[in-house]
């Protein structure tokens, strides 16, 4: 599928979707006052230029680690040719949104990807079986971010790669491939690509 033919997926998909809605209730329902929760969403033509950076081989698992409305997850299914995406997400309504609309695209695009959305805490999931990670990590604690390396470091098998946005990885396991300059829905931020040695 091309990006522009993606694009217009995801927009009927997400037609007349709140998720910013969704989430800053959940937030404000929750008490949760971490920036790190901060809703943010990748847009395709973006999201598609940094995975086309990203050495993979066809087939292989994808995860978004805080995956929101899930837009990564199913963009990774429908751009490249992973055979899995997994998207985890800490806020509930989000997992549910998610969901929704993965039952909708089951209608709309064939994908031979299995998708699936967990809720769950992003530093408890068990990534080990993924290729490629993905963290739109723009908005998370230092302290947060530090415990997601780390968690990768245990995780993650040599030769896969994590991919953050507007932070950098810290850790000797860890190769920096590359970076790309991306547009998000709320402005420009750097991903970087690094490679588990």
């Amino acid at each position: 599928m091309t990006v522009a033919e993606a694009e217009a997926c995801l927009e009927g998909l997400y037609a007349g979707a709140e998720p910013y809605r969704l989430s800053h209730g959940f937030r404000n329902q929750q008490k949760l006052t971490d920036v790190s929760f901060t809703y943010g969403e990748v847009q395709p033509a973006s999201f598609h230029a940094v995975l086309s950076a990203v050495p993979k081989a066809p087939g292989g698992t994808f995860y978004d680690l805080g995956s929101g409305s899930g837009r990564a997850v199913i963009l990774s299914s429908l751009l490249f040719d992973f055979e899995r995406a997994v998207g985890v997400e800490l806020v509930a309504p989000l997992v549910d949104f998610s969901n929704e609309v993965l039952a909708k695209l089951k209608t709309q695009a064939t994908t031979r990807c299995v998708i699936d959305f967990y809720t769950g805490d992003l530093l408890q999931a068990d990534f080990s079986e993924a290729q490629v990670v993905f963290a739109h990590s723009a908005c998370y604690s230092m302290d947060l971010m530090k415990a997601l390396v780390a968690r990768a470091e245990a995780l993650m098998k040599p030769g896969a790669v994590l991919v953050t946005i507007n932070k950098n990885v810290h850790s000797r396991a860890f190769q920096r491939l590359n970076s790309v300059l991306c547009e998000m829905d709320w402005g420009s931020s750097l991903a970087s690509i690094y490679l588990r040695r």
